[in-house]
């Protein structure tokens, strides 16, 4: 995978994390690290991961692969992401039958201003290396 992907999937699971209310620690960083993993290895638009009722769960085609519980996690929110966008699901819909019914970033504390700087930082990267080429 290439180096930006990379860091796009990482930083994205990071807010993720967030949203989902998991403090930071060891812990943490240990499932941060293996749900980078799982998407980076899996296939676009089949592979995601949800955060519902205090737990991780990686999904291929909707059929759940692994789990992590993280009893640790604050938010009550259903939340979805495959490593490029985060979304909160409609819990009811997913508690009930799995299905998918995306809401959007509203209301899971995702701030804007990371992903502005977030995008800086890769803008300034690619002027470096334009300058130092």
């Amino acid at each position: 995978m290439a180096t930006a992907t990379l860091e796009k999937t990482a930083f994205t699971l990071e807010q993720f994390l967030n949203a989902c209310g998991l403090p930071d620690g060891p812990a943490r960083t240990a499932i941060e690290a293996r749900l980078v993993d799982y998407l980076q290895q899996g296939q676009p638009k089949k592979d995601y991961v949800v955060y519902h009722a205090q737990q991780l769960s990686c999904y291929h085609a909707g059929v759940q692969k692994k789990y992590f519980p993280v009893s640790e996690a604050t938010r009550t929110l259903v939340i979805w992401t495959d490593g490029r966008q985060i979304s909160r699901l409609d819990g009811a819909a997913f508690a009930n039958n799995g299905q998918l019914v995306m809401l959007g970033a509203a209301g899971l504390g995702i701030s804007s201003a990371a992903a502005a700087r977030q995008k800086e930082k890769n803008s300034n990267n690619n002027n470096n290396n334009n300058n130092n080429g």
